[in-house]
């Protein structure tokens, strides 16, 4: 089907594999024997990858898809065409349409213009892969090698301006973790910035310092200085850091900083959490300064929520407007205020800076048939239950269980705490 050596308007039919189906984004990729086509469906096409359809319609221009088409599934569940190894990102505008497989460094994953995404890295270039059924907890962690099949395709601003490729991949099978990254890109060994000059570019550091704010941000940690770029999604921070980021040979790239502690407790604060807990409703909303050390044992920045454990109780933190970067595990200082809160007492307007990474407390032992919930309250525990029903919300993983009912939300990827029990 070569346009420049078709007249334009002739109709046309052949049949061929989906290797890419997306309804809603009216985007529809087929191949046959090694050529690609790009065509727009509607909404309810019903089109998945690996169904083999019959095509119809007329031909425009070279280049150009197909004029009045039309769509039909013939057969479902055929096996993908084997993908073009593509070694250089700048090579895929030769393989738009096409299947095709290549290799990175992830450096950003999650969800963007509603859909699971990867940032990929390979030497200084740079590409985004979109999914179209993949649980954001089950992209691969930052700083892995991976491997990924799908469709090339151009990636345009939102004024038509071609920005580069992209690629398009139908599901998690498409992903091959070569390497895996940390799961906390914090916990990788400390780095100083004199040992930057001998990591290989690409690589995931974690270095510490001061970091100067102005037009051309860099850190210092009193002998040497290196710049530093944040990631878009990331807010950039100032002062003494604790930060992870991509060294390209120049700079530490889509760096990540979380202020290392300088909060110290004044004589009146309240210093434990158990304290805390055992203020009366009254006593909360007088808002009395709380200077604490706990262990973050779940945090969830698009909801605003933050619980924390120290060796006398647990309570929840009011993490709305906080940028702050922290992972289960981490041993943090909190200053703040008290407030009565929805159930108990909580920690309003925390300060909070990072002092290291420790392990998490011993779980509590929860039996939900006794319902020890008031024991239980903000701590973390282990429960035993039958999972009635699982499903993907919002990037949250839901299962009820009962006895009672219960929702565990896995929300990070590599969550070790959701066992299954035979």
């Amino acid at each position: 089907m070569n346009a420049s050596q078709s007249v334009r308007g002739t109709r046309v039919q052949t049949t061929a594999v989906a290797t890419y189906s997306d309804p809603e984004w009216r985007v529809l990729f087929v191949q046959d024997h090694g050529v690609g086509m790009y065509l727009s469906v509607p909404s309810d096409s019903g089109v998945s990858a690996g169904d083999r359809v019959q095509i119809a319609g007329k031909i425009s221009a070279p280049g150009q898809q197909l004029e009045q088409s039309r769509v039909r599934v013939i057969s479902k569940n055929n096996p993908l065409p084997a993908p073009v190894l593509v070694n250089d990102y700048s090579q895929l505008p030769t393989f738009f349409s096409q299947f095709v497989e290549i290799s990175g460094i992830v450096r950003w994953a999650g969800t963007r213009n509603g859909r699971p995404m990867l940032e990929l890295a390979a030497g200084k270039n740079e590409l985004v892969v979109y999914f179209r059924q993949v649980l954001t907890q089950d992209l691969p962690a930052l700083g892995s090698e991976v491997t990924v099949a799908g469709v090339a395709a151009a990636d345009f601003d939102g004024t038509g301006q071609f920005r580069g490729p992209k690629i398009f991949s139908s599901s998690a099978q498409q992903i091959r973790i070569v390497k895996s990254g940390p799961v906390d890109p914090f916990s990788l060994p400390l780095k100083r910035l004199s040992e930057l000059k001998d990591v290989p570019a690409g690589t995931l550091v974690h270095v510490t310092g001061e970091i100067g704010t102005g037009t051309s941000p860099s850190v210092s940690d009193g002998a040497d200085a290196a710049p530093i770029s944040f990631a878009d999604s990331v807010p950039q921070v100032s002062g003494v850091s604790d930060i992870s980021g991509f060294w390209t040979g120049e700079v530490v790239k889509d760096a990540t900083a979380r202020p290392m502690s300088h909060l110290f407790a004044k004589n009146g604060d309240i210093v434990h959490l158990a304290e805390l807990k055992h203020l009366s409703v009254a006593a909360a909303s007088a808002q009395r300064r709380v200077s604490v050390r706990a262990v973050v044992t779940y945090v969830d920045r698009a909801w605003g929520v933050l619980f924390v454990q120290d060796e006398t109780a647990a309570a929840y933190v009011d993490f709305h407007n906080v940028d702050t970067h922290l992972q289960p595990g981490d041993l943090v200082d909190i200053s703040g205020v008290s407030g009565p809160g929805g159930y108990a007492p909580q920690i309003d307007q925390p300060q909070i800076g990072f002092v290291r990474r420790t392990r998490l407390p011993e779980p509590l032992e929860m039996n939900l048939s006794q319902e020890n919930m008031a024991e239980a309250d903000s701590k973390w525990c282990r429960i035993r239950g039958v999972v009635h029903t699982a499903r993907e919300q919002d990037g949250y993983s839901i299962a009820r269980t009962s006895p009672y009912r219960a929702t565990v939300r896995p929300r990070s990827r590599g969550d070790r705490s959701f066992r299954r029990t035979v």
